[in-house]
Order: structure tokens, then C-alpha cells, then sequence
């Protein structure tokens, strides 16, 4: 059990999720799911200025007082004003490998739900 917040004051790499007062070290993924998250940043970057988006990597999500989660992009409505969103993101992208646990994956989509993301797209690298 770690003090959420010593977790939220802490600093891992890569970062990990925090339910229930336990620190969950997250699947960074393997070639595929990195390939595909930097194809998704560099396709921000060169729309940023004609659609008014970008996407950003690895974003700490305060979702209750208590629970932290990882999200591997999200696109931002106002962008926080430190790295941990306390309001859900326009758009939230889950980059998920063919080893992450299918129920894990549909607890962590609830839970943003929950914390009202409109939309979360789960797409297997």
C-alpha cells in the first residue's frame, strides 16, 4: 500500500497506475504499440495548426482522489496546467499488446468512462 499522495509526488518510469492504494506498473508496450504511438504524435504535430489538436503521450489522469491511470495519448480539451488532467480529455487513446490482460483493459475503460471521457478507443498495436 503507498500513500496516494507519495504516488502522486513520486516520479516512475515508465509511470504507473494507481487504484486502491496499489501501484500497477503498466505494459509500456512492445515495438508495435511504440510505433504507433509515435506515429499518432507526429501526426498531431503536422495537423496541429489546421485542426487546433495534438495529441500528448503517456498522461497521468487524477480520476478519483484517490486513482490514477496512464493514458498512452490523449488529445486535451484546455490543457492542464501541470501534467495530471483532473478533468477528462476530449479524446483519450488506449494502445493496447497482445499481453494485456482483456479484463485489466475493460476496468481501466470503465474507469474513464466513469470519469467522464467521451470517447476512449481501444486499438491493439
Amino acid at each position: 500500500m503507498v500513500p496516494v499522495a507519495e504516488h502522486f509526488n513520486s516520479s516512475c518510469d515508465p509511470d504507473c497506475d494507481y487504484v486502491d492504494a496499489a501501484v500497477f506498473q503498466r505494459n509500456s508496450g512492445e515495438q508495435e504499440h511504440i510505433e504507433l504511438q509515435r506515429k499518432l504524435i507526429l501526426y498531431s504535430g503536422n495537423v496541429r495548426e489546421q485542426c487546433g489538436f495534438a495529441i500528448f503521450p503517456n498522461q497521468r489522469l487524477n480520476l478519483l482522489p484517490a486513482e490514477c491511470r496512464i493514458a498512452a495519448c490523449v488529445v486535451p480539451g484546455p490543457r492542464p496546467p501541470n501534467s495530471l488532467f483532473v478533468e477528462p480529455p476530449f479524446l483519450l487513446i488506449e494502445i493496447t499488446s497482445a499481453d494485456d490482460p482483456y479484463r485489466a483493459m475493460q476496468e481501466k475503460l470503465a474507469d474513464y468512462e466513469s470519469f467522464g471521457v467521451n470517447y476512449a478507443n481501444r486499438s491493439a498495436a
